[in-house]
């Protein structure tokens, strides 16, 4: 099953024309079964699946702390942004203040499953 719909999939990759493709139709049951009844159809019938949510196409992300940070000092570097929050600073103003890219901080709340507030 995975076989054929990896070939499928680098049959559309290479970009072959509609006669290409109705030779190769000939020679792959699932390519046969995916023109004839579509795709909707072929999903229904369990011949195509897709992962449910992006944890499943991603597989579980860790995040690597390795960069000369412990994962302490990160915590401590989050709740510092947190506090300046709290005081009414932007998150972007408080990033700075805590020599933070905004984007590694975002990164760290979602990695850290810590509270993230975008205003």
């Amino acid at each position: 099953m995975n076989e054929s719909i990896q070939s499928a999939l680098d049959l559309l990759d290479s970009k072959i024309s509609s006669a290409q493709f109705d030779k190769e139709i000939k020679n792959s049951k699932f390519l046969k079964d995916c023109k004839t009844k579509g795709f909707n159809q072929c999903i229904k019938d369990g011949l195509i699946q897709f992962p449910k949510n992006a944890q499943e196409r991603k597989g579980t992300r860790k995040y690597n702390f390795n960069r000369g940070r412990t994962r302490d000092e990160v915590v401590q570097k989050i709740n510092k942004i947190h506090k300046l929050r709290e005081t009414g600073m932007l998150v972007k103003d408080a990033c700075k203040q805590a020599d933070v890219v905004y984007q590694t901080y975002y990164d760290w709340c979602i990695a850290l499953d810590l509270p993230y507030v975008r205003k």
